[in-house]
């Protein structure tokens, strides 16, 4: 019989030599009984030194071929035994020594939670990543408190750290086909909440992200979250809701279509305005996290708009060339049409400014 750990880490890394070290050693000192922790580092076809490094470390070690992160989440946990898995960034450094106590206390307290994801931020801010850490705390709206996510109060579930009841995922895979794009984790997070679970967002889980961030990486990240809607929208079906979380699953459909009104005719350029303007309201709120200086926050502003607009004309291409069936195509309409009207609804206005 497997003797069953309490808490299994699941650790996925591809050249992670500068950080992989320091990432363990983060997880040796956690302030919890070692026998009820399991380490799993899988190795997806590292060509540095990174598994030199994580075998130097009590953890079980994994090779693979070049799979991607779904198959590698998938084999991971496959082999671990834990009542609960944690996901983590090999790239991340856990924060505070007592984590797994904070998480004992939250599954405890709420049994109906499935899973429980922390707060990320950069360790520098010298990089691109505050454009990443300012996106989150006001687009995402993952801030200082805790927060249930469900379909109707929905926010990411960040796999960067993030702990999973067993007895939850145990029915669930995460998707293949996600190529240099992002969103594997919310489709899998999409088919969660069609079994009605409930997730939790907490900022006292924290995990300090080591990866610098040039301006030519973040916009290819801008490409890759793109094709995350694309991808996600293609791979549900009517049984599965896909919810509207502006400027991530979000289409700027009106916006698109009063642009190119005005070039055919300037008399719907106040429509258009109008149009931008909604695109705009979220986002003004990023003028406000005032401990990131007002340069910081003006880039990520126009980051953030940009990226809308640029998403509006490529995501439909993405579609198209990748569709199936006009079943799905259909779908992809349906959808996008139905994150427009929420975008326009009074109460989700409302809702965006008074956040």
């Amino acid at each position: 019989m497997v003797n069953m750990k309490k808490y299994s880490f699941i650790i996925i890394f591809h050249n992670e030599e500068a950080r992989l070290g320091d990432m363990l050693k983060s997880v040796f000192r956690l302030t919890y009984p070692k026998k009820d922790m399991e380490i799993i580092c899988v190795d997806d076809a590292s060509t540095d030194n990174s598994a030199i490094i994580a075998k130097s470390f009590p953890a079980q070690y994994v090779r693979l071929d070049r799979c991607g992160i779904s198959k590698a989440r998938n084999i991971g946990f496959k082999k671990s035994t834990g009542k609960y898995i944690l996901f983590l960034d090999a790239h991340l450094v856990l924060k505070n020594r007592n984590t797994l106590k904070i998480l004992d206390q939250y599954f405890n307290k709420y049994s109906h939670v499935a899973a429980i994801c922390g707060e990320y931020k950069s360790v520098h801010r010298q990089d691109w990543n505050f454009v990443r850490d300012l996106r989150r705390i006001v687009i995402f709206n993952k801030n200082e408190e805790d927060r249930f996510i469900t379909l109707n109060n929905f926010t990411t579930l960040s796999l960067a750290i993030c702990a999973f009841r067993r007895s939850a995922l145990i029915k669930y895979e995460f998707p293949d086909g996600f190529i240099n794009s992002y969103g594997e984790d919310t489709f899998l997070q999409l088919q969660m909440h069609k079994d009605n679970h409930t997730f939790l967002y907490t900022p006292r889980i924290v995990g300090l992200h080591d990866a610098n961030i040039s301006r030519f990486r973040i916009l290819q990240k801008m490409l890759y979250e793109i094709r995350a809607s694309g991808n996600i929208i293609l791979r549900t079906d009517n049984t599965i809701s896909v919810p509207y979380l502006h400027y991530f699953l979000s289409y700027p459909l009106l916006v698109i279509i009063t642009m190119l009104l005005s070039l055919i005719n300037h008399a719907f350029m106040t429509l258009f305005i109008v149009a931008l303007a909604v695109e705009c309201i979220g986002a003004l709120k990023i003028f406000f996290v005032t401990e990131y200086s007002v340069s910081k926050r003006l880039i990520t502003f126009f980051y953030v708009i940009g990226k809308e607009l640029i998403q509006g004309i490529y995501l439909p291409f993405y579609i198209l060339i990748h569709v199936r069936s006009f079943q799905q195509f259909r779908h992809a309409v349906q959808v996008t049409t139905l994150w427009e009207l929420k975008k326009y609804s009074l109460d989700n206005i409302l809702t965006r400014v008074s956040r």
